[in-house]
């Protein structure tokens, strides 16, 4: 959730252009709410400041109740000096997550996530029988990857199970 400081008279079309133009979802803040979850560095120092961020994001799923501004995730002042660069900050910061995957079944299974070009490439491959351990002895895989990124599980014998698609929506595990 991408969270921008303003007021709804001057910038609820920055609200729909990240939307539109970026695929976003985003919620402009004001006054108190947006000076507490968007402090200025400065003014956390005891030093005066202007306003703090203009943006910053919060993980998908924390409710915006239990929000501090120790959970957003805000860009260094000249981070975001172009429409490019606010774009892969958004990639890079507010759409990466870590998702583990976990292999019960009896044969290996390949990790496969879908390339730019649109082409599966193997990321990892998943040994059989998984026993929950903290190592998981090579059948977890802990990938970091983004918001939106597409994999394919699939067995080394197509017998065993069907092949399991899925896009990452939040950070978590998939077994």
């Amino acid at each position: 959730l991408l969270l921008l400081r303003g007021d709804s008279r001057h910038h609820s079309d920055a609200v729909r252009l990240m939307r539109e133009h970026l695929g976003v979802q985003a919620v402009l803040l004001e006054g108190a709410l947006a000076d507490a979850l968007l402090p200025s560095t400065d003014a956390a120092e005891g030093i005066p400041a202007a306003p703090g961020p203009s943006l910053g994001c919060l993980e998908r799923g924390l409710p915006l109740g239990l929000a501090t501004a120790a959970t957003v995730e805000a860009p260094k002042p000249g981070d975001v000096v172009s429409d490019a660069a606010i774009s892969r900050w958004i990639r890079t910061t507010c759409e990466a997550v870590e998702v583990g995957l976990i292999n019960y079944l009896n044969v290996g299974v390949r990790v496969m996530w879908a390339a730019p070009d649109g082409a599966w490439k193997q990321q990892a491959l998943l040994r059989p029988r998984c026993k929950v351990s903290i190592t998981g002895h090579g059948c977890i895989s802990w990938q970091n990857t983004f918001l939106g990124h597409s994999f394919e599980l699939r067995p080394e014998d197509p017998a065993a199970s069907a092949p399991v698609s899925f896009t990452v929506q939040h950070a978590g595990v998939v077994s």
